[in-house]
């Protein structure tokens, strides 16, 4: 009897545990971009969805893909066409850091650094969120560096590479910025191999 009570349980159990998982919001669409093979990239994978965008320099920003020699500030970013700035993007930015003499690999500090992420075609998550809708709102998922997320890898010939993963937290910055640690992407196998300028 308790067996039978017990193997009854289990089933209401996973029944519950399913109903659950499917009534759970995706946290991606359908769409998977193709992968290219771009010289200078950046990529990292998401919900097994393989994103590398390639580097695009925007010459209409200073900080596109350029490293600040005198603030030690470097700019990265990649996406996914030279139409698409506001589709999607991957960008990095490493503080007070100096990248041409620093010894590698490095492993970026708390404060050093983070990586921001979105991309409208793949995310289900900003569109269903109130506080990222309207003309005063916006959001991103951001990875900040520390416990091992972002690493310094290499850097010759102003060609920075690096690897990074972890949770990136959907953030506010808009009229009222926020930051929100329960909806969260993880990104795994990411890496980055960008030539930048210096100014």
């Amino acid at each position: 009897m308790k067996t039978q009570f017990a193997f009854i349980l289990l089933i209401c159990f996973g029944y519950a545990l399913l109903s659950c998982s499917e009534d759970m919001p995706k946290k991606t669409k359908d769409f998977t971009p193709e992968v290219e093979d771009y010289e200078f990239y950046i990529e990292g994978n998401l919900d097994n969805k393989l994103l590398r965008y390639q580097q695009i320099d925007f010459e209409s920003t200073n900080v596109s893909n350029k490293y600040f020699i005198d603030d030690k500030e470097t700019w990265l970013q990649a996406y996914p066409d030279s139409s698409a700035e506001n589709i999607g993007y991957w960008k990095i930015r490493f503080h007070d850091l100096d990248i041409k003499n620093v010894t590698l690999p490095h492993v970026l500090l708390e404060s050093q650094g983070g990586i921001t992420w979105y991309d409208q075609r793949i995310d289900a998550i900003i569109e269903s969120n109130s506080k990222c809708q309207g003309p005063d709102a916006g959001c991103t998922f951001g990875l900040a560096s520390g416990e091992g997320s972002i690493v310094l890898t290499s850097n010759e010939n102003n060609i920075l590479e690096g690897e990074f993963s972890g949770n990136a937290f959907l953030i506010g910055f808009g009229m009222v910025p926020f930051s929100d640690t329960t909806m969260f992407h993880e990104v795994v196998n990411g890496k980055f191999k960008i030539k930048y300028r210096e100014e």
